[in-house]
């Protein structure tokens, strides 16, 4: 029975989202996309300061690990912090290359995970945060997705005036 709500409330879910956002080009809607890709980032980034590691392997927080020297950690930050600043411009081709750093943490981000973490580990409130990330990261790929979609809107729409 809860299988049946779960796809019920997804699929209302999804069907405002998409009526919401991909079928017509609104500059608010970019500019709410860009907050919302900026503040999942950002939450990211704040859960870098958490543990990631349980406490039988150090409750070590991924800064720790950074400042420790962990080079796949750093490029996973230089990689989300990136992306969450170029949310912040308003040129088209940044904010396009912002997405697709995006993407690129999203994916890259279990290479670090798997590797700090590559046995079976009882996971705790201790331990959770790069699991929340994970989630972050790729609920950001929808929001980041439709965003170069409302771009590809609006020039589509500017070449179709430029016809005119």
């Amino acid at each position: 029975m809860n299988t049946v709500f779960f796809w019920i409330a997804w699929f209302l879910i999804s069907a405002w989202v998409l009526r919401t956002f991909y079928f017509s080009f609104d500059k608010k809607k970019i500019d709410r996309l860009k907050l919302t890709s900026f503040g999942i980032d950002l939450s990211a980034l704040i859960l870098f300061f958490f543990p990631w590691l349980p406490l039988t392997m150090g409750a070590w927080s991924a800064w720790q690990l950074i400042l420790r020297g962990d080079l796949l950690l750093l490029f996973l930050l230089l990689l989300v912090v990136s992306a969450g600043a170029l949310f912040l411009t308003n040129e088209h081709t940044l904010l396009k290359l912002g997405a697709s750093l995006h993407i690129a943490a999203s994916i890259f981000f279990f290479v670090p995970v798997i590797r700090l973490m590559p046995d079976t580990v009882t996971i705790t409130w201790h331990s959770v945060a790069p699991i929340v990330v994970s989630l972050l990261l790729l609920t950001g790929n929808v929001f980041v997705l439709m965003l170069w979609h409302q771009l590809q809107l609006k020039e589509k729409g500017k070449r179709s005036h430029k016809r005119k």
